[in-house]
């Protein structure tokens, strides 16, 4: 059962914007968002290590706890194509997303891209409102949390994947939340 803690964490962003109150989905929330729900392109290796910089070390907030748990998401620099994925365990109206870089080194994600999708394997862009791909201003610097809106209002969506397209330094890495609508 969910404590009101958690549940006034989890509503944390209740605001009233085009039509509905925004919330955070709760990915800090493990037992909201499992580790398990979060899936990437690929992880940074350390030192042969994949497990420091695993996709579900992408939540929004989370520290360096050690050499297993880094302070976010890292993609595989050799890689060229990256993405960090989560499905959110139901359907759910998604207003946006808030970003941090990499809480523990100077690396975050300057621009990206959202892809969503309901159900089944096709991901829908997030669009601009000329239904162009939306490219999305990220991070300039490790901690600061950055909230994007989508331009033309929520989407309905049980996986959220976001698409570096600009980073700083070597790799992609961020932390995330996705921001939630309830009408």
């Amino acid at each position: 059962m969910l404590s009101i803690l958690t549940i006034l964490v989890i509503f944390s962003l209740a605001k009233a914007i085009d039509g509905c109150d925004e919330y955070n989905v709760g990915l800090a929330n493990t037992l909201v968002i499992p580790d398990s729900a979060f899936s990437a392109s690929s992880e940074c290796p350390q030192s042969g290590n994949y497990h420091g910089y695993r996709a579900a070390r992408g939540r929004l907030d989370v520290i360096y706890e050690g050499p297993n748990k880094k302070g976010g998401w890292m993609a595989d620099a050799s890689q060229t194509s990256h993405w960090i994925d989560v499905d959110l365990q139901a359907t759910v109206n998604v207003a946006g997303v808030i970003t941090q870089g990499r809480q523990c080194g100077d690396d975050w994600v300057k621009e990206y891209r959202v892809e969503y999708k309901n159900s089944g394997t096709t991901y829908i862009s997030v669009t601009n409102t000329m239904n162009l791909p939306m490219t999305f201003t990220g991070n300039t610097d490790r901690n600061t949390k950055v909230t994007n809106l989508f331009p033309k209002g929520p989407v309905l969506a049980r996986n959220i994947r976001i698409h570096p397209t600009d980073w700083n330094r070597n790799a992609p890495s961020l932390r995330f939340e996705v921001i939630g609508c309830q009408q």
